[in-house]
């Protein structure tokens, strides 16, 4: 079925014209559902992302820059203290600590990067 420059052929919708865009819109204040999810019918602002609630609604929102004081990957974990040191830790215990002078300070035998 071809109407207006859009084909719709089993469940595929396209354009036919050359670099064309396809536009969905809701009418009035109805959405976009996209596989159950409502889209937003307006643009977030600069340096937005897409966010979900955990219902099906997708919204704009401020993209988050902080990981918090730690990150933990596996054994390691690398985290701010009081002092707003840095220490990477293995299992627990700190390996190393980088202060925020920037001086390294070797807290224990560093036994985990034997491995690597």
């Amino acid at each position: 079925l071809d109407v207006d420059n859009v084909n719709i052929n089993g469940n595929a919708v396209t354009v036919t014209n050359t670099n064309a865009n396809l536009t969905l819109a809701g009418n009035g204040t109805g959405k976009v559902l996209i596989s159950n999810l409502s889209y937003p019918s307006a643009d977030g602002t600069a340096s937005q992302v897409l966010t979900t609630n955990g219902s099906g609604v997708l919204s704009f929102a401020n993209a988050s820059a902080s990981l918090g004081s730690s990150l933990t990957l596996g054994n390691w974990t690398i985290e701010v203290d009081g002092s707003n040191n840095l220490l990477f830790k293995y299992s627990g215990d700190t390996k190393i600590q980088m202060t925020a002078a920037g001086t390294l300070n070797v807290e224990d035998d560093v036994v985990a990067f034997s491995g690597i």
